[in-house]
């Protein structure tokens, strides 16, 4: 970026630091300038949440939002922002403590638990599993939410005389075949709408990563990060166990194949840092080539007893057993349910990851104090 600089009474400034931007919608009304915190929790497998805290000096806001009213967030920087949720809220609350201003606190779920209210209905479903879906997300009308993607890597077609029983919720229904399916369903505002998406993990796992955290730079730089890689915590490789109909026969079938991990290899940075520092690099090389152990013998495996034929035998989103937490400068690149590059860390860790929460946080004071407003981002990584 071209670095600009300001002159104020003769002399000259480097530019300001660049400041976050949000904008929160209350049935559409514009409330952005009293919001005083703002946090978006975006998750792959569970329903999206927004927390909107706002200034009350007039004790206005407090008889205004009530539960079913929509709220949309769109928070980033000045240069660089997107709408991030769209739901309704589900909680108000108010705060009041003495010389304070009081504060309004607004807690928002994103439309599928619109979904999830429905009541329970025992239904036994016939077609393919693509048509089902559809039909469960567009049974009611009013939902706030049109499908956008529904295609399963596997797409079964159920008959009169072997349905696919719903004996949940239409949402917690809906989850669990796609769990089976090895998809994701969730629901995401796109294109200025929320839309439904059933999509399969091996399909966002061969995307290319949306974008970069590193522990240089500025937007998406790492502020702290825990790594963890114990082979013990990934995802069951299964095989299952099913009988046949027609013969009795109990048919196996075979487990996936172990997942391939490319050898770790030392950046030239970290070797650069190792060389100034006077550290044995080759030394902590060699230590590593002499595990005792690799991470295929400490996976487990499994046998999935009566198994529906075609459920996904493993997730491919924790197929290694590792983890990453941490916090970054905010960046609306960092969206769950897709890749995400890392650098600057741990040579193994130097790869593409599968984002499972990304939580972003904006806090802005008030013009009487003398703070600058922040953004950042939180998140939780697996491979």
């Amino acid at each position: 970026m071209l670095a600009v600089s300001y002159a104020i009474g003769g002399s000259e400034m480097a530019d300001p630091p660049p400041l976050p931007y949000q904008r929160v919608l209350l049935q559409g009304i514009d409330i952005s300038a009293n919001v005083r915190f703002v946090e978006v929790e975006d998750h792959d497998r569970l329903i999206d949440r927004a927390v909107v805290e706002v200034d009350d000096p007039a004790g206005l806001a407090r008889e205004a939002p009530r539960e079913g009213n929509t709220l949309v967030v769109e928070l980033g920087w000045a240069d660089t922002h997107a709408a991030l949720f769209e739901g309704e809220i589900t909680r108000v609350q108010t705060r009041e403590a003495g010389c304070e201003v009081p504060r309004v606190r607004l807690t928002a779920l994103d439309f599928a638990s619109r979904i999830q209210k429905r009541p329970f209905e025992a239904t036994n479903h016939t077609g393919t599993l693509s048509a089902i879906v559809r039909a469960i997300v567009t049974r009611t009308a009013n939902v706030g939410v049109t499908v956008a993607q529904v295609e399963p890597a596997v797409d079964p077609n159920y008959t009169e005389t072997a349905p696919l029983r719903q004996t949940q919720d239409d949402w917690a229904f809906i989850t669990e075949q796609s769990r089976r399916a090895g998809c994701i369903s969730f629901v995401e505002y796109n294109a200025e709408r929320s839309q439904f998406y059933f999509v399969p993990l091996t399909g966002i796992m061969a995307a290319a990563p949306a974008g970069q955290l590193s522990n240089v730079g500025t937007s998406g730089r790492i502020l702290s990060i825990n790594l963890e890689r114990s082979a013990g915590t990934a995802d069951t490789r299964r095989s299952a166990a099913s009988i046949d109909p027609a013969t009795g026969d109990v048919r196996v079938s075979a487990a996936p194949p172990p997942p391939v991990e490319t050898p770790s290899v030392p950046s030239a940075r970290a070797i650069d840092t190792a060389d100034r520092a006077g550290a044995p690099i080759d030394d902590a090389i060699a230590v590593a080539g002499e595990a005792t152990e690799t991470p295929a013998t400490l996976r487990p495996t499994g046998l999935a007893v009566g198994a529906r034929d075609g459920d996904a035998p493993q997730d491919p989103t924790l197929a290694l057993g590792w983890r990453a937490r941490g916090r970054c400068v905010g960046t609306v690149m960092l969206r769950a349910k897709s890749r995400i590059e890392l650098t600057g860390v741990a040579s193994w860790a130097e790869t593409q990851w599968y984002v499972k929460r990304a939580k972003h946080v904006v806090v802005t004071p008030r013009p009487a104090e003398d703070m600058l407003a922040s953004y950042v981002t939180e998140f939780e990584l697996t491979r």
